[in-house]
């Protein structure tokens, strides 16, 4: 993990993968607690938008994570939930020998049913990646200001 929150944007990030949340957690925190918000020269502002650079490589990260988590999950449950209708649909036929069997769609709804709990961890995953999605955006509009306020003190001081 890094100490003073520099350049974590040239990392490798096989080793990336490799830290655990509350160490991400902690380095955004410490990185957001560096933030400088009276920032009024070119280098104060520079230093500003390398940390928000940091910031986005980590949440990229997190994202990475949950979109990994959310499509394994979703594989899961569509795995179970095909399986349970064929469960579903034997065991009515072992029960109901003489009757004509439902459509298909009913073992279906029946197999769903047995999915409440992990269709919920799913919704969950859903809303962490989408929080991670909207800071990752916020931050990068907030890292563009900061340029255009560069861009501006350049102008100011004869575009150089």
């Amino acid at each position: 993990m890094l100490i003073n929150g520099m350049d974590v944007y040239m990392f490798n990030p096989f080793q990336m993968k490799n830290w655990t949340e509350k160490e991400i957690a902690d380095q955004i925190d410490y990185l957001i607690s560096m933030i400088d918000n009276e920032a009024d020269t070119p280098y104060g502002i520079a230093k500003n938008v390398e940390n928000i650079s940091n910031q986005l490589f980590l949440f990229g990260e997190v994202i990475a994570r949950y979109v990994k988590k959310r499509n394994q999950l979703k594989d899961e449950i569509s795995a179970e939930s095909k399986i349970n209708a064929y469960i579903a649909r034997d065991e009515y036929k072992k029960e109901n020998p003489d009757s004509k069997l439902p459509a298909m769609t009913y073992f279906e709804g029946i197999a769903e049913q047995k999915l409440v709990a992990k269709r919920n961890t799913l919704a969950e995953l859903e809303c962490e990646l989408t929080r991670f999605k909207n800071a990752y955006t916020s931050a990068e509009n907030i890292c563009n200001a900061w340029k255009k306020l560069l861009e501006a003190i350049k102008y100011e001081n004869g575009g150089n």
